[in-house]
């Protein structure tokens, strides 16, 4: 990469971050589940299935204690509940209930509402902007984990 497209990238990087700190909807997120925004991470990491405490705490980038923590309190609240993994009897599955499902589609109602900057855009700029981010995204290892696949 030429110091041209170098500088170029980094204009378009410095806009993405721009865009996307200006529209950050954690705060909406915590305030309408009355959580914090880890805790609703956790929600969505369980929406692929049970998970294991470690492969939460992974996910968490933090220790197995404090998962506990962020479990003992979502499962009080009712929206998960944790049972014995049924082939290593030293770990324990983590599983959304039904309540944790609806508590995850209302944040993923407000996260994925678009912002007013993408709604004035024609339909061949949303497009082409679609098609533009799919192939960044295909080059970067994961960089579509973000809260919904992660």
């Amino acid at each position: 990469m030429s110091a041209h497209d170098d500088a170029r990238a980094k204009d378009a990087w410095r806009l993405m971050q721009s865009f996307v700190f200006a529209n950050d909807r954690r705060a909406e997120v915590a305030a309408a589940l009355g959580m914090s925004f880890s805790r609703a991470r956790l929600l969505w990491r369980l929406d692929g299935g049970s998970r294991t405490m470690s492969e939460l705490a992974t996910f968490l980038h933090t220790d197995a204690p404090y998962v506990t923590v962020i479990v003992d309190d979502l499962e009080e609240r009712g929206l998960l509940h944790r049972y014995p993994h049924p082939k290593d009897r030293r770990a324990r599955l983590v599983e959304l209930t039904a309540e944790g499902e609806r508590a995850l589609a209302s944040a993923r109602h407000i996260l994925d509402a678009p912002p007013a900057g993408l709604c004035v855009l024609a339909q061949d700029k949303l497009e082409q902007l679609t098609n533009l981010l799919g192939e960044v995204a295909s080059t970067a290892s994961g960089a579509l984990a973000g809260p919904r696949g992660a």
